[in-house]
């Protein structure tokens, strides 16, 4: 995926680059090693990061050198190196750690179905794929996925029922930040195991809201959808202005919305609205608030 490395380096690498002509030795040991990592050599890339990282691993640029040095691995197709360098690295940028949960993720599953931990029996090893995840009602998690052969599954210790067509579906208690490790056993002894990272990006606000009609009563207005593929609808929120907020109690899935009765908020000469929204995906991450739509009744 060139497009994730390039990405991170916007974020990590090339965006200190202007500062190269005052850097310290070390310091230019890490330009060294972005350089040679956009030109695609990964394998000198990993050596100059790892370099770096030895001789300045309480540098500023320690954190960025890592991920860089992860991705370089990620690149050579190594997961192992990947998750060595990626996991546990902390990860300010929400927009980059997302980015990183999925490679790790990924590099997760490969491990489940490459590198069984110690597996007995006919060292024949177990995939755990994780299809689809949200937050339910009650802020707990759900995971749906399979396995790849007949198995007992385990997330953090609690017993999972898995099905006849290995296909399982679990509710876990949740914290956000937190990675849920994912256990399957056979019969035989054989296992598999991945750590499994929620998404922690937030949905992009909503845009371009605008009025379809207005009566004395209602508002009808519309919005341009959202391109996040876990969307799981909107949040809308309105107010007589200078009145109390209210929200309607419900996500809304489809982008257009009726407002009725508005006559019970309505005081005096004061007919105006305002109203906006907020995105939130199956991980009940919140987007920041839309631009206000203000409205005044006939």
């Amino acid at each position: 995926m060139p497009w994730l490395l390039i990405l991170i380096l916007t974020f990590t690498g090339c965006a200190t680059t202007q500062y190269k002509k005052v850097v310290s030795p070390s310091q230019d040991l890490y330009f060294d090693a972005n350089d040679v990592f956009e030109n695609e050599d990964y394998v000198l890339a990993i050596e100059l990061y790892e370099e770096f990282l030895e001789k300045a691993p309480t540098s500023s640029l320690a954190v960025p050198a890592k991920i860089n040095l992860g991705l370089a691995y990620y690149n050579e197709n190594d997961c192992e190196g990947t998750m060595n360098t990626l996991k546990g690295t902390k990860i300010q940028d929400t927009n980059i750690k997302a980015i990183i949960d999925n490679i790790l993720n990924e590099c997760n599953g490969v491990i489940a179905k490459t590198e069984p931990s110690e597996a007995k029996g006919e060292g024949e090893e177990i995939a755990i794929v994780v299809e689809d995840a949200y937050i339910d009602d009650y802020g707990s998690i759900v995971l749906y996925g399979h396995v790849d052969k007949p198995a007992t599954l385990y997330i953090e210790g609690a017993k999972i029922p898995v099905n006849e067509h290995n296909i399982f579906t679990a509710t876990v208690p949740w914290r956000k930040g937190r990675d849920l490790e994912i256990i399957a056993k056979d019969e035989l002894g054989n296992e598999g195991a991945i750590d499994f990272y929620a998404d922690s990006e937030e949905p992009e606000e909503p845009e371009n809201l605008r009025i379809i009609r207005a009566t004395a009563d209602s508002i009808e207005f519309e919005w341009d959808a959202n391109e996040e593929p876990d969307l799981k609808g909107y949040l809308l929120f309105f107010r007589r202005k200078g009145g109390s907020l209210q929200e309607i109690q419900e996500i809304i899935t489809d982008l257009r919305y009726e407002i009725v009765g508005l006559q019970r908020f309505i005081s005096g000469s004061n007919k105006t609205f305002e109203l906006y929204l907020r995105a939130v995906d199956k991980m009940n991450n919140y987007s920041e608030d839309s631009d206000i739509l203000e409205i005044t009744l006939p």
